[in-house]
């Protein structure tokens, strides 16, 4: 897994994505996050995701799209159940941003039990609409449970891409921290996340989200098939 680092310690599994550029999902890094979490999962740990500086993702592989239409909707699928598998994985899964994290990267984001972002110049949103795209029927679900009703419209329909105080306040990230703060900041989340009584934490999760995560499954069948 030569694009991120896993480590498990304390109950805690770190994920750091780093391919050395804009951390894209591609079908590699979205395979690699995917056997990370097979490896929390097994461990029964909490997830803290973060990136490298300056970036967290800055969505898929474009090059995938390029190659074919069928490697575009399998990589779109993909980016898509695994996000899905976040929102709905049975322990807490923090996000730390360290930067940038456009499209999928932020509807990844998005489907985190808790996230923060660090302060700079850095844009967190959906662009889709921009690109000549429509925001998929999944990360619509997403969105909608996680943003502001009344930045809802304006996030998706203008492509508004936001800096980390304003995403603050439109919902996209739950803290905004100092550089220097943020992993010592988004540890402590994930820490006392993962101290709860995790039957309590993981039902409770449910009750919030199982409704979301299934039109978010329907609108990931529909976006692209099976």
């Amino acid at each position: 897994m030569d694009r991120l680092t896993c480590d498990i310690a304390d109950g805690i599994c770190k994920i750091t994505l780093d391919d050395g550029k804009v951390n894209c999902l591609s079908p590699g890094m979205i395979g690699d996050i995917n056997s990370a979490l097979d490896a929390a999962e097994e461990a029964g740990a909490a997830v803290l995701l973060t990136g490298r500086e300056g970036k967290f993702s800055a969505g898929y592989d474009l090059r995938e799209f390029e190659k074919s239409r069928e490697a575009g909707i399998a990589m779109a699928r993909a980016g898509g159940a695994l996000a899905l598998r976040v929102f709905a994985f049975p322990r807490p899964v923090v996000v730390a941003s360290t930067g940038h994290a456009i499209a999928a990267g932020c509807f990844l984001m998005s489907a985190a039990h808790f996230r923060l972002a660090t302060q700079g110049p850095f844009k967190i949103g959906a662009n889709e609409v921009a690109i000549g795209m429509a925001v998929p029927r999944w990360s619509t679900e997403l969105l909608r449970h996680r943003l502001s009703p009344r930045f809802l419209t304006d996030a998706l329909l203008s492509s508004r891409l936001y800096s980390p105080d304003d995403a603050l306040v439109a919902g996209y990230v739950d803290q905004v921290c100092e550089a220097e703060a943020l992993l010592d900041a988004a540890m402590s989340k994930v820490r006392q996340l993962a101290d709860l009584p995790a039957d309590g934490f993981k039902e409770t999760a449910n009750r919030l989200r199982s409704s979301v995560h299934e039109r978010a499954s329907a609108g990931l069948l529909a976006d692209y098939g099976t």
